[in-house]
């Protein structure tokens, strides 16, 4: 699955240095309704991405744009109610394809900039690259781009460093006693969340490595 490992090559107490030299996280949100299941098309419609610079684990660049859907023409109020988007907020917001094309513009330019040779995603669970990315570029009948199907679950690192699966984002920030920043399932506020627990995990002597 990815191959993703996940090595404690040193003691929290040492400088650890990472294998990486950029992290990209990642945090998508999507068109839903209430119940498992009951939305099979689902499109993305908050794109988020944060540059966590590997030696500092400072964010340094940030991607965010919102995308209007193809085939949902009404969000459900249940959406509304978990992403805190709405109908206005899609209105006049690109579709995917030109959202996408727009992030690897800005991925090449911070590769380039930050003369980053290795770089990988990061998401909190699989659900964003190996289920909701291909599934929107089957819609948009546009091929997955090659350096988005490999990633780094920080689920697992975290079940590493503590013991713990954790059941999501705020089970993990909880334990690791980190202070939430805005809301839950706002993408760019999750991104933010999950950056604080990559910073904090390397703290603890993860080296992140795939």
């Amino acid at each position: 699955n990815n191959n993703r490992r996940f090595y404690r090559f040193k003691k929290p107490k040492d400088n650890v240095e990472q294998i990486y030299d950029a992290f990209l996280v990642l945090d998508f949100e999507s068109t839903c309704k209430d119940g498992f299941g009951t939305l099979k098309e689902q499109e993305i419609i908050e794109f988020p991405c944060l540059w966590l610079d590997g030696k500092t684990l400072e964010v340094t660049s940030k991607f965010h744009s919102f995308v209007k859907p193809k085939l949902c023409e009404q969000l459900d109020p249940f959406c509304v109610s978990l992403t805190g988007i709405n109908d206005d907020t899609l209105a006049d917001q690109p579709h995917f394809e030109t959202v996408l094309k727009e992030f690897l513009e800005w991925l090449k330019r911070q590769k380039s900039i930050n003369n980053a040779e290795k770089t990988v995603f990061v998401t909190s669970g699989d659900w964003d690259l190996k289920v909701m990315l291909p599934l929107q570029c089957k819609y948009s009948d546009i091929p997955v781009p090659a350096q988005m199907t490999k990633w780094i679950n920080v689920k697992e690192a975290f079940c590493i460093s503590t013991g713990t699966y954790p059941y999501g984002l705020k089970h993990m920030l909880e334990i690791l006693e980190i202070e939430r920043v805005g809301r839950l399932h706002s993408g760019i506020d999750d991104c933010t969340n999950i950056a604080n627990i990559v910073k904090k995990l390397a703290e603890r002597g993860i080296v992140f490595g795939t």
